[in-house]
């Protein structure tokens, strides 16, 4: 740990351990507290991902190429926590409805003692899903990255500004085309991409959805917190809320 004016510098492991990231991205980043500067820009209007990837572009230290953009999903996320363990500290006030007697309860979270699952080191990116059921393709996927959940979002809006009467939601779609990389070997534009999983089986787009799920779920941070309820002294089992307290926790004075 460094400190600099005031400012605390810590390094953390990826879940991911670097290997999303191309040849010699290191598996450990290093963050600084948070400034007035970045509680400057967490007020601003641009949306929660850019707002969130801007500040961890300006205070990840190292490595020099860093970019949050690119980050896959827990990756980014692991790092907005750990962000807000070095600027505020490890404990997270957050608030729980009891299901046994109904009381809401305060609980304090311990951001350092949640659990963080790594990728296996034999883990392989572009990874293989199929051959689907219906049609017998073969998928080679991917982990979503910050920046298309941004171009999802942005191309979800156009397409409802542009067409009102589209019926569902177009995330959807948009979603599960950008975890297709190739299909059968063949690398297709990302328009190619949208016609076919618009047009995949019912059957072999359940498949899909839960082989997916079952590669990419769990890695990056366990957000499964359990406590006891201060009123009725039941078991509390909730996941980690986002709520007011993460950057801006309260002080006892």
């Amino acid at each position: 740990m460094s400190k600099d004016q005031g400012t605390i510098q810590e390094t953390y492991q990826l879940p991911s351990l670097g290997k999303l990231y191309g040849e010699g991205f290191p598996e450990e980043v290093t963050i600084r507290s948070m400034t007035t500067f970045e509680e400057k820009m967490r007020l601003g209007n641009q949306g929660f991902w850019k707002v969130m990837c801007n500040i961890l572009n300006a205070v990840v230290t190292s490595p020099e190429n860093f970019d949050a953009y690119q980050m896959s999903l827990f990756d980014f996320y692991f790092l907005m926590y750990k962000m807000r363990t070095v600027s505020y500290g490890n404990i997270y006030k957050v608030a729980v409805t009891c299901p046994h007697c109904g009381k809401r309860a305060e609980v304090e979270v311990d951001l350092d003692k949640l659990e963080v699952k790594y990728l296996p080191d034999d883990f392989v990116e572009p990874f293989e899903i199929g051959p689907l059921p219906r049609s017998g393709d073969m998928l080679q996927c991917k982990f979503l990255r910050v920046i298309d959940e941004i171009n999802n979002e942005q191309r979800a809006k156009e397409i409802l500004r542009k067409s009102p009467e589209y019926e569902g939601d177009p995330n959807y779609l948009l979603n599960i085309s950008a975890q297709i990389l190739d299909i059968n070997n063949k690398h297709l534009l990302p328009a190619q991409v949208g016609l076919y999983v618009e047009k995949m089986p019912a059957m072999d787009s359940a498949y899909l959805f839960q082989a997916y799920k079952k590669i990419t779920d769990g890695f990056g941070l366990d957000i499964e917190c359990t406590d006891v309820c201060s009123h009725c002294g039941g078991d509390l089992v909730f996941d980690l809320p986002f709520n007011s307290e993460f950057f801006r926790p309260t002080f006892n004075f």
